[in-house]
């Protein structure tokens, strides 16, 4: 079923049904599938040798076992290493200050790079498991930065890539949202006169971008900086 649909998905280009994810159902269907094949492979063999060799289906099990838990080791390693999904370390800094400044009154913009799609294939590429370098020359990849903005600071967000609605009028709303985020950024950057009063008839009361864009508009104020992050505060009309 999974693959029916992600065929019939690609052949039809559905925007719709891309947005159900038909292949995440892999995510449960692959390990159980492969406890199911690898469980009846070892146990053919072992049948077979249990006929001709008794002691043979003995060392099949201990190796069996062993695999089992060098595998449970493997996986307790990779989560406790952060080798599978990778996030920067350097927005810690940043995501620190958020966490303990934020106010319930308070959004931040932070800056989101939809991929261009006319330059690669359609649709992105998952990165998860890739090193920080390669995700990061490689403009097909999901953006990965600040993925983890909204659950380590609790900070409300105008908008962010990953968080896609279900409801029709709250995706377009989501597309309408990163569109405005991307010109805002792109305004800012150009020194756009007007922008801060957009974004404050949006709710908008930060402005997050990275070190290297230094914002010197009126009716701005440094609040943060570190290595990889400026935080600024949008000033209150007098």
């Amino acid at each position: 079923l999974s693959a029916a649909l992600t065929v019939i998905q690609v052949l039809l280009a559905s925007d719709v049904l891309a947005l159900l994810f038909p292949w995440r159902v892999s995510a449960v269907v692959m390990p159980v599938a492969t406890a199911i094949i690898t469980t009846r492979i070892v146990l053919t063999v072992a049948d077979f040798f249990q006929e001709r060799k008794p002691w043979a289906s003995r060392w099949i099990a201990a190796v069996s076992a062993g695999i089992a838990i060098l595998l449970a080791v493997a996986g307790v390693v990779i989560m406790k290493e952060r080798l599978a999904f990778q996030t920067h370390d350097g927005e810690l800094p940043m995501l620190e200050f958020v966490r303990t400044h934020k106010s319930p009154d308070e959004v931040y913009m932070i800056p989101v790079r939809v991929p261009n799609l006319e330059r690669t294939v359609r649709g992105s590429q998952k990165s998860d498991f890739k090193p920080l370098p390669a995700r990061r020359q490689n403009q097909a990849f999901i953006p990965i930065d600040l993925q983890r903005f909204r659950l380590y600071t609790g900070a409300p967000i105008f908008v962010d890539f990953k968080s896609i609605p279900y409801h029709d009028r709250e995706v377009l709303e989501w597309r309408d949202r990163l569109r405005w985020n991307e010109e805002w950024h792109r305004r800012l950057s150009n020194n756009s006169t007007d922008v801060i009063e957009e974004l404050k008839d949006r709710g908008i009361t930060h402005i997050v971008v990275p070190t290297s864009r230094l914002l010197s508009k009126s009716g701005l104020r440094l609040v943060h900086v570190d290595r990889w992050y400026r935080v600024y505060k949008i000033e209150p009309a007098q």
